[in-house]
């Protein structure tokens, strides 16, 4: 890399973990210099990864480490913060706590007489929804449980153990690029990206238990080890029940009875790790039912939807159809293994009603394997989705404006359309040439391209 382009780069990453540092400060009211930084930081983020893949020649050691310096010090300078725009890290200590005295985490919500014993001067008072009995699956409870043990309700212990998975995600994506043969410096689109340091690090969301297990999944697959690739699938899964979206795809890409095979091994660790809490007097799929069905926050397709036919259930049930449609569609399609993994994703976050800033980080994690301006500009206008917070904090209201979606969200719909034209006209006029992992496609192609369909008018 030119000496030019380091120093420009060096600088950025350097702004950006001051304006990081300013969370400790009492500069503005935090969840407004929380909303601010990570928009100003996204903004960095672009510029950042405009100067790494400007440069064509294979990155020098010094370069990668020098990425994974700063990816490390973005994380654990934040570690020691309270929450901001999200108090999920309380009832993650709760469960762990409940489930370490002997009790079923799925039985009780947080706000039953029967857990009076357990109540201190924060737990259950911080939590959201007390009303309501947990939600997560069982290998997050499993490590709200071991966290507890270790930390008790020490915040930064949990963060800790987030910080740990962080470091074996940023290990396997390494694994991968070199893989897939793909430039090391592609790691800088996670590492260097604001949503998951500042969602994993200072809100402490437990998504990122799961990215581990789901890259193992991919590079177990990749090489070949069927099984051992959709057991690590299944602890993905029941880490966070998301990653379940990617079976259709595992399946049909498996023969004959092997299909089967691909599908009863993720399925059956699901149900492996439910049953005994069922057996144990719990619920442990009431508050995602109720969830599933009911809840809508920053879902674009769905809130068009929902204008429409002006109907909660209804508008959740045609949502979750057409899901299952592009599933079905992806899973199903001639696109290589890590674009179906991307594409499935990507419009998972399309279809969903609630789009929460965190759930996107699924998204940031496959970005380096499967680079998209799409994707990019996802994580990154995601972080307008917390604007709504500072009015919903002070009065209990939420709103977000349709013209607040319409910014979030078209920028990434137009750039997705681009690439899904850009592919087809690809793989429709130069059947020869692979699939561009990289959009927008270049003017050299997009010169022969217009000089072929001159061709064909003539």
């Amino acid at each position: 890399m030119r000496r030019t382009h380091f120093t420009i780069l060096i600088i950025l990453l350097i702004i950006s973990e001051s304006l990081y540092l300013l969370l400790y400060s009492h500069l503005a009211e935090r969840l407004l210099l929380f909303i601010i930084i990570s928009l100003v930081n996204s903004f960095l983020f672009i510029l950042a990864w405009m100067v790494i893949r400007k440069e064509s020649i294979p990155s020098s050691r010094k370069f990668l480490l020098a990425l994974i310096v700063f990816g490390l010090v973005f994380r654990v300078s934040l570690i020691f913060l309270k929450p901001i725009a999200s108090d999920d890290i309380y009832r993650y200590i709760w469960d762990g706590k409940v489930h370490a005295h002997g009790i079923n985490p799925y039985r009780y919500s947080p706000d039953d007489t029967a857990l009076e014993d357990l109540h201190s001067a924060v737990l259950p008072e911080k939590i959201n929804f007390p009303h309501l009995k947990t939600i997560y699956p069982p290998f997050a409870e499993w490590v709200f449980l071991l966290s507890y043990q270790l930390f008790n309700e020490s915040l930064v212990g949990f963060k800790a153990l987030l910080l740990l998975a962080e470091c074996a995600t940023i290990f396997l994506l390494l694994l991968l690029l070199r893989e897939l043969k793909l430039p090391q410096k592609y790691i800088a689109l996670y590492l260097l990206c604001p949503l998951p340091v500042m969602q994993f690090m200072i809100d402490g969301h437990v998504d990122a238990i799961g990215f581990p297990f789901l890259l193992l999944f991919i590079l177990l697959w990749l090489r070949g080890k069927r099984l051992h690739s959709y057991i690590a699938l299944g602890i993905s899964i029941i880490s966070k029940l998301f990653p379940i979206i990617f079976l259709p795809v595992v399946m049909n890409l498996e023969k004959g009875g092997r299909k089967l095979f691909a599908g009863l091994i993720p399925i059956g660790i699901l149900i492996a790790a439910y049953v005994p809490y069922f057996l144990w007097d719990g619920s442990p799929l009431e508050s995602f039912g109720l969830f599933s069905m009911n809840w809508a926050s920053n879902g674009s397709v769905f809130a068009v939807i929902y204008s429409l036919v002006r109907n909660n259930q209804t508008a959740h049930i045609i949502a979750a159809t057409l899901l299952v449609v592009w599933l079905g569609y992806m899973a199903y399609s001639k696109n290589p293994f890590i674009e179906k993994i991307y594409l499935s994703v990507f419009c998972f976050f399309l279809f969903s009603s609630t789009v929460h800033p965190w759930y996107v980080t699924w998204l940031a994690v496959i970005l380096p394997l499967n680079l998209r301006w799409s994707g990019i500009a996802f994580v990154v206008l995601v972080n307008l989705a917390q604007i709504p917070l500072i009015e919903y904090v002070a009065t209990g209201v939420w709103n977000q404006p349709a013209w607040m979606l319409l910014l979030e969200y078209l920028p990434i719909m137009v750039l997705f359309m681009w690439e899904l034209l850009s592919l087809f006209i690809l793989s429709r006029y130069i059947p020869s040439t692979s699939r561009l992992p990289q959009i927008p496609i270049k003017r050299p192609i997009l010169n022969r391209l217009t000089q072929m369909f001159r061709t064909n008018r003539s």
